[in-house]
């Protein structure tokens, strides 16, 4: 199996898709900001803030350093094993497998998407089970299935969070 590593130096066109959205993020604020100040006006009870105007503008520096943190994290999620994992069964859904990945993606998000708790044995049982239902002979489908398990078994044996620590 060969590793995957990920080195982090966007080019300005990968990040256009993550200062659009650190830029909307801003609109968002400012837009939820009046809301609530037009919400609050003519009220002072205790503990609510007066509305001060928007809030400043953040430099174009600013922006491209969140968008480019919110694009490290990302890429840091998808070279994990739960990101790995997320990945296999949708190319397992596009191989026609579609039930399979379903139930494997609902054992993913009811026993093992957080990582800071511990996974749930029962749901990485289940969703063992349903990959290794898919027939090794079927060549598009039995290398995402197989990603996807070893994934699991890495989810599953990694250290806990108070191992962690």
């Amino acid at each position: 199996m060969t590793s995957t590593s990920f080195t982090f130096d966007a080019a300005p066109a990968d990040l256009a898709p993550y200062i659009a959205r650190e830029r909307q993020r801003d609109e968002t604020n400012v837009v939820a900001l009046k809301t609530r100040a037009a919400r609050n006006s003519g009220v002072s009870f205790g503990g609510m803030q007066d509305y001060s105007g928007p809030p400043e503008p953040r430099s174009d520096a600013e922006i491209e350093e969140a968008a480019r943190a919110l694009m490290a994290k990302q890429l840091a999620w998808a070279a994990s094993p739960r990101g790995r994992y997320y990945r296999a069964c949708l190319d397992l859904q596009r191989a026609g497998y579609g039930p399979t990945a379903q139930r494997a993606i609902e054992a993913y998000d009811r026993g093992f998407s957080n990582a800071a708790n511990l996974p749930c044995p029962r749901e990485i049982n289940s969703a063992m089970k349903d990959l290794l239902s898919v027939p090794p002979n079927d060549c598009a489908a039995a290398h995402p299935a197989a990603v996807a398990c070893l994934a699991l078994v890495a989810i599953a044996f990694e250290a806990t969070p108070a191992e962690a620590a």
